[in-house]
């Protein structure tokens, strides 16, 4: 049975989809979602500049906060009256904070995008549905948008990696 649905959000197009799959789910099962915000800690790159041009990192940090609670204050808004929903914004790592979000909560499971970044950007930093589903012993719905499926990775006892479809 299905009670508490950790839905990781970052505005892209994966998690929008990602969080209507978990609505339906929410529904289905009377659960509870649980809307995840992480807003990504500033890198040395960042914080030292590019080409000798030091960034205003107050400001940057401000644009980004107002940017993530964009983030939540829009997918609070496509949540339906009948589902019950909560909103966590945190700032780290994105898979560490999800990861440890889900392991410290009584989460049944965790629905999200599958990029939330670029594809090039994706190969340079690494995937965090990777690292979610890499770590995590309960089930994971990964999603794609635009995507006619919906692939559940979920690990066994023994560690392996078993993707199925829906």
């Amino acid at each position: 049975m299905i009670r508490n649905i950790l839905v990781p959000i970052d505005g892209s197009p994966d998690a929008d989809t990602a969080l209507d799959h978990a609505i339906e789910l929410a529904r289905e099962n009377n659960a509870e979602i649980v809307l995840m915000c992480v807003e990504p800690s500033a890198s040395p790159l960042a914080t030292r500049g590019v080409w000798g041009v030091t960034p205003d990192m107050a400001e940057a940090e401000r644009e980004n906060d107002r940017f993530y609670h964009r983030v939540l204050d829009a997918a609070s808004e496509r949540i339906p009256d009948d589902v019950a929903f909560k909103r966590v914004l945190t700032e780290g790592d994105p898979g560490a904070k999800i990861v440890s979000q889900a392991e410290d909560g009584n989460y049944d499971m965790v629905v999200m995008g599958s990029r939330g970044l670029g594809r090039v950007v994706g190969l340079l930093l690494g995937s965090v549905s990777r690292h979610v589903v890499s770590r995590l012993r309960m089930p994971v719905v990964i999603v794609h948008a635009g995507a006619a499926e919906v692939r559940h990775a979920a690990r066994d006892t023994q560690g392996d990696d078993a993707p199925a479809t829906a």
